[in-house]
């Protein structure tokens, strides 16, 4: 390796390992909380999932001036 490449290759390695602990200490926080049943009301589940996230019930409905 030439003299050039030396500084990006240690640059490389300090962020990768930055981004590899900011990345374990966000996952630290989510696995935190309690668990949570995702699978009890599927079908009330999906029908809000169609009516706020696909139609976008909550912002349609908003009065703007």
């Amino acid at each position: 390796m030439s003299l050039n490449i030396i500084p990006f290759v240690i640059l490389l390695i300090l962020a990768l390992a930055l981004a590899g602990w900011l990345g374990y200490r966000r996952f630290s926080l989510v696995t935190i909380g309690r668990p949570e049943d995702r699978f009890d009301s599927r079908l009330k589940r999906f029908r809000n999932m169609l009516s706020f996230g696909i139609f976008q019930r909550r912002v349609a409905t908003r009065k703007y001036p």
